[in-house]
């Protein structure tokens, strides 16, 4: 029997992540846009997230859970959710945001109705520990193939905001998440052109 690959992975790399991830969980699965998989990388929590995510991946057959028997880095963790991952499309979540319901389908129309994109950035907001927004952090974008290497490599502020084409990040990158030296940039300042409201 043949597998069916999702449209779109999600991959949510955790560590101790057991006060928000019930939140991120339920915003993932409550997408309007329903082909996609989850697939969850616990880093050796030492807290009730196994727990919590084997609940879920009982309940929904598109969550895949792995545990790691002891941490490997936040890094390593991100790159193994994308490895994991058997989408068209990826995007990497982190255990205590939240997505609005249409968010992988406004990406995903974005990325299928222009071929020469190969990053999606969503308006974003911050909130607090209580699901209260403290800061509008402003507009969404979407970044052209030949952008796309310097977005990833650049830019670690909003990788967790990014839906991108697993095709070209496979080419382009051997790691996809890294440990970034250098200060955090903005991308934004140069490519308002290429500006998209998903």
């Amino acid at each position: 029997m043949t597998q069916h690959s999702p449209r779109v992975s999600v991959g949510l790399a955790v560590y101790n992540g057991e006060n928000f991830i019930r939140a991120a969980i339920d915003s993932i699965l409550a997408q309007t846009f329903t082909d996609f998989e989850l697939v969850i990388s616990d880093n050796a929590s030492t807290d009730k997230t196994q727990e919590i995510c084997l609940e879920y991946a009982a309940k929904d057959g598109r969550i895949r859970y792995y545990r790691c028997e002891r941490n490997m880095g936040a890094a390593w963790n991100q790159n193994r959710v994308f490895e994991l991952s058997r989408g068209e499309y990826f995007r990497l979540a982190a255990h205590d945001d939240v997505i609005a319901p249409e968010y992988l389908a406004k990406c995903v129309e974005v990325l299928d109705q222009n071929p020469s994109v190969v990053l999606c950035h969503s308006w974003t907001k911050a909130i607090n520990d209580q699901g209260e927004v403290i800061e509008d952090q402003g507009m969404g974008v979407s970044f052209p193939s030949h952008q796309s290497c310097w977005v990833l490599s650049n830019d670690c502020s909003r990788h967790c905001w990014v839906m991108g084409r697993c095709t070209l990040i496979h080419q382009n990158q051997e790691s996809v998440f890294a440990v970034w030296p250098a200060p955090i940039t903005t991308v934004i300042k140069f490519l308002s052109d290429a500006f998209q409201r998903p």
